[in-house]
């Protein structure tokens, strides 16, 4: 479907998608998910449950249309779901529970007991760079994109290196304070945590991720050099990543 219907800035276009055969056989395919192997889950890579997931947005998204409402957005993805074996997996479940490997304090997660977590990824294995993978099917979010095994961690790479470059803007002191003001996306707000526990490294973790003397790279330097910076998270765009 990706290649397809997915344009170079990563948009879709859902009312093809809708009328195409290749829409019809991915259906046909995601239902027979349920005739999957339990014991061979946990053997899954992350690029299976990133795939899926951004595979069960698109699909939701011609079927039921894109949530418009915090409220709504709660139950988008707190309750679409595919069935994968004998195991029922919401779009919050593959994020939270598999992805990010059910960090601890985090109600999305799956609790101790839960099945469910013998396909959470160890904590120690856990990169964060799928946050730059995820499509959560509105613009703000990274663009849609097929990952593959054996080129995981360079696709990741650019995926982080391209979401960076667009997506974190450094602004030179003003004259009155002095301080850097860093603007980046309400991402970082909302999973900052999973790159560091501090702003400082949070910055020193996405200046790895683009090279050292691009402009990007040069401002985070900048800023970390400085000292005295605030990071103002933009507004994020949940209206659908249509084409249209």
């Amino acid at each position: 479907m990706i290649d397809a219907f997915v344009d170079s800035r990563g948009l879709v276009n859902y009312a093809a998608l809708a009328r195409s055969g290749q829409f019809e056989a991915h259906v046909k395919q995601a239902a027979m998910l349920v005739h999957a192997d339990d014991a061979q889950l946990e053997q899954l890579g992350p690029e299976f449950w990133i795939n899926l997931y951004n595979a069960l947005i698109m699909h939701a998204n011609v079927v039921v249309g894109n949530a418009k409402t915090p409220e709504e957005r709660g139950t988008f993805f707190g309750t679409t779901a595919y069935q994968v074996g004998s195991i029922t997996l919401t779009l919050d479940d593959i994020e939270h529970g598999v992805l990010r490997g059910s960090p601890e304090g985090d109600a999305r997660s799956f609790p101790i007991n839960d099945p469910r977590r013998k396909l959470a990824i160890p904590t120690d294995r856990v990169d964060p760079r799928l946050h730059f993978a995820l499509n959560c099917g509105a613009k703000s979010c990274p663009p849609v994109k097929l990952f593959k095994a054996e080129s995981l961690d360079q696709d990741l790479a650019a995926a982080a290196a391209s979401f960076v470059a667009s997506e974190v803007v450094v602004i030179e002191p003003d004259e009155e304070e002095g301080k850097v003001t860093v603007k980046l996306s309400m991402l970082f707000k909302w999973y900052g945590g999973d790159f560091s526990d501090n702003d400082a490294g949070l910055l020193a973790a996405l200046g790895e991720f683009v090279p050292a003397e691009s402009p990007t790279g040069r401002g985070i330097r900048r800023a970390l050099e400085h000292g005295n910076f605030e990071l103002e998270f933009e507004p994020y765009d949940w209206s659908l990543n249509d084409t249209k």
